[in-house]
């Protein structure tokens, strides 16, 4: 290059982001303080962003499997399904589909969390609304937790270390069990999306939280049994036992990023010792820049789970949907779904087992205690005042 032809970088810069040269304001042409200011801001800027191009998230593909591991099983898988997981790194942005059970899955619309329940039965479309509690898919299925727990929630777990984590088992609306833990996380490097080891460890003190969480029933006696299975975590599980182990035994690089490509997860039973076990393993990985999300059905049915309310016992509405469009929850559809659904009155457990024993056995004494007691107490006063007159004559 002659010099005549060298760039003048004085009067110019170069912007990484386009090839374009952006003509800046000679120094010799404004010779004030806030103009040098305004050039060198725009310089450095134009300079970090295309000093290099973002991750934005990855693809894969692979296979979930579970198997009971209890003596009378053989071991082998008594579930597989094949599932394709979209992601982007750090945000809650994410698209979780079966591939076996197709169109079943589970992506995020916003803040919003879809689930596409129906599976080819002919009937009409379905979707379950819901949100996060606290970050975290409380009413996604199973197999969905599962996946969302290895590949989409490395945020949240970043910032939950040692804190409440449901074991992703059973169901997080009928089962205290899973509900009634806290997770400690064990990273391999910054740039995994998962840990490389989470253990699950009992604690007493969320389990009356957890009642919360469960299904709204009618009065029957399913409280006995979840009063029934309280008693028998504590009287079986001691306090801070690990009840569940997540480990990933092989791991694929995306771009800078690890990703599990064989992961185990084995659940404990009461006697402490496994009893299923959640495999994963990993066919194929790649970057993408952004989720492809699937279509969403129109017409259908939605299952609006966000209404949810322990106090008024809702549990969710349910309405269609004609353009693909989720109303708010505060829209008047929705609000008058709702209250229609607390004046039904069909769910009206309280949410504290203890409180609704307390209650039921105060009016039970009540009812067949209190006729006897007054019946007593008459003829007490009967025979005082007969011996006070034979006294008297």
């Amino acid at each position: 290059m002659t010099a005549s032809a060298a760039p003048d970088w004085q009067n110019n810069r170069v912007d990484h982001a386009s090839p374009r040269i952006t003509r800046i304001p000679s120094p010799a042409m404004h010779t004030d303080a806030f103009t040098l200011l305004v050039g060198s801001i725009m310089l450095c800027a134009a300079c970090c962003s295309g000093a290099s191009a973002p991750h934005h998230g990855y693809v894969l593909q692979g296979v979930l499997s579970i198997s009971d591991l209890r003596p009378a099983h053989t071991g082998t898988p008594d579930w597989q399904h094949r599932f394709r997981i979209q992601a982007e790194i750090d945000r809650d942005t994410w698209c979780i589909e079966d591939l076996t059970w197709s169109p079943r899955a589970a992506f995020t619309q916003g803040e919003l969390i879809v689930s596409r329940t129906d599976v080819g039965n002919g009937s009409v479309p379905s979707v379950a609304v819901s949100t996060y509690w606290r970050g975290y898919p409380i009413d996604l299925d199973l197999e969905f937790r599962q996946l969302w727990t290895s590949f989409c929630s490395r945020a949240y777990l970043r910032r939950r270390d040692a804190d409440w984590l449901p074991i992703p088992y059973g169901d997080l609306r009928l089962d205290l069990f899973p509900l009634a833990t806290r997770a400690s996380c064990r990273w391999r490097t910054g740039g995994d999306v998962s840990p490389s080891e989470i253990l699950f460890t009992m604690d007493h003190g969320f389990l009356e939280a957890a009642t919360t969480h469960l299904l709204l029933q009618a009065p029957s006696d399913y409280l006995e049994q979840r009063d029934m299975e309280m008693r028998l975590i504590k009287q079986h599980i001691p306090q801070g036992a690990v009840v569940a182990e997540f480990r990933v035994r092989e791991w694929r690089m995306v771009a800078d990023h690890g990703i599990p490509a064989q992961w185990v997860l084995r659940v404990n039973g009461m006697n402490g010792v496994p009893h299923t076990q959640v495999a994963w393993a990993t066919e194929d990985a790649r970057e993408i820049e952004s989720v492809l999300m699937p279509a969403f059905p129109s017409p259908c049915m939605a299952v609006d789970k966000r209404v949810r309310d322990v106090r008024r016992g809702v549990n969710y509405v349910v309405y269609p949907l004609t353009n693909s469009i989720i109303p708010d929850a505060r829209s008047p559809q929705v609000t008058h779904l709702t209250e229609r659904a607390v004046s039904s009155d069909v769910f009206t457990m309280p949410p504290n087992l203890r409180l609704t024993r307390w209650m039921c056995l105060t009016m039970l004494a009540i009812v067949f205690f209190l006729p006897g007691a007054l019946l007593l107490a008459k003829s007490r006063g009967e025979g005082s005042r007969k011996h006070s007159r034979e006294d008297t004559q």
